[in-house]
């Protein structure tokens, strides 16, 4: 029903009515679980089966049970998850263990959660009692009699406690701690930028605390996710003379496109596969910069050290190697990319890339200049056209180059 509210109404109180409240300790046992549950449910159901018959319009409104906001301790509580997130099958969407979280998803694939596959966990808690959880799950959810529910889809991420409150603070103090390395500014300027940013009419209700010294150098950034989030969109500008300056930024700006999309609405479906692309991106970058975000990314290194180099199709690739995949206009100019990362996604082969640009071709040197633009992208080989032989970038004069054994043209 919320989907067909329109938006200016959609967050004001007269519009938002309480169905229940209490606290979580009080429902301590099944019986008073049941007791507070069971009235909602069968209301809820009401609605998906008979709807309401409005006499002015001489009409009758289905509605459908769609999903349940939650933060991820709450959405654990109502499903039936464990409410430990630092142990064991710790997602309410897929089989992921603690122990593997730090494997990049390009290197391996998690199965996901589904009903009839929950069904099964319910069965086997329900026929060994002793047994405390399996694969996470600790027993059904109270809503389990709603139509339309189920536990393992019925609940969205949670934006807050994993953006604005996790990767995003994580994020602001990379850059900052890059910008002092750097020298471009001190632990003190910091303070005082952040102390004395004048804030526009509406960001002021979620204006963020100074980040003090202190927070510096227990890597901590303070406030609420709000906050935090205002301090994450408006960095570019706090700290507009230090930005172009970091590698760091680089991640930023793929974060920040990729939120942007997750928190539009409403979101498109054709969305989903860039969303995707950036999503890799940001864990690889992530990756290359893991010394900026601390000991517990090292890991990643091992992993993607395995792929430096892939034969596929009797034609080898290789990181950082140069590679020819497209022509361009008359003149046959080629186009190229450099292999960033190799990766085995979904049993498919796939090139993290760095698009680059040709800048000419120099016939004292008789070679193409090319000169990255940071536009990454996912190649697979089967995209290979032109080309097949790896080319190698020298450097000569401050200029990037590549030299081709013969002239390339497509074919008619």
């Amino acid at each position: 029903m919320s989907e067909d509210v329109p938006d200016s109404f959609r967050s004001m109180l007269q519009c938002i009515h309480l169905a229940a409240i209490c606290y979580s300790k009080y429902l301590d046992n099944d019986e008073k679980i049941r007791k507070f549950y069971d009235p909602i449910v069968k209301e809820l159901n009401d609605l998906q089966l008979t709807g309401l018959t409005i006499n002015t319009f001489n009409s009758q409104l289905l509605f459908s049970f769609s999903a349940i906001a939650a933060d991820n301790l709450a959405a654990h509580n109502v499903a039936g998850f464990q409410q430990t997130f630092s142990s064991g099958n710790f997602c309410r969407r897929c089989l992921i263990t603690y122990e593997n979280r730090l494997i990049p998803l390009t290197d391996v694939h998690f199965i996901q959660r589904t009903y009839s596959q929950h069904e099964k966990c319910l069965q086997l808690l329900k026929n060994k009692p002793h047994i405390k959880f399996v694969s996470g799950v600790v027993g059904p959810s109270p809503l389990n009699d709603l139509h339309n529910f189920d536990p393992t889809n019925s609940f969205p991420g949670d934006a807050m406690h994993d953006f604005f409150e996790g990767v995003c603070p994580l994020i602001i103090m990379a850059m900052l701690k890059e910008a002092s390395g750097l020298r471009l500014i001190t632990f003190n300027g910091i303070q005082n930028r952040t102390e004395n940013f004048v804030y526009g009419e509406f960001d002021t209700s979620n204006k963020p605390p100074p980040i003090l010294v202190k927070n510096l150098n227990n890597n901590h950034i303070v406030g609420s996710a709000s906050q935090k989030y205002c301090l994450f969109r408006l960095f570019p500008i706090i700290f507009s003379d230090l930005v172009e300056k970091l590698q760091s930024f680089k991640i930023y700006l793929v974060l920040r496109e990729l939120l942007d999309m997750i928190l539009a609405f409403p979101r498109r479906k054709s969305w989903l596969p860039f969303m995707e692309t950036l999503a890799i991106n940001f864990q690889c970058m992530m990756d290359s910069s893991h010394s900026r975000f601390g000991q517990q990314l090292a890991q990643f290194d091992q992993t993607l050290l395995r792929f430096s180099e892939l034969i596929y199709n009797h034609i080898i690739y290789k990181q950082y190697a140069v590679y020819v995949y497209d022509l361009q206009h008359v003149e046959d100019i080629p186009l190229f990319f450099q292999i960033h990362y190799i990766f085995k996604y979904n049993q498919q082969w796939i090139f993290i890339v760095d698009f680059l640009n040709t800048d000419g071709f120099s016939t004292k040197l008789w070679s193409y200049k090319v000169s990255s633009c940071d536009r990454l992208g996912i190649v697979s080989p089967n995209d290979l056209k032109y080309f097949h032989k790896g080319l190698d970038l020298y450097e000569v004069d401050q200029l990037h180059l590549v030299n081709l054994t013969s002239r390339l043209t497509k074919q008619n």
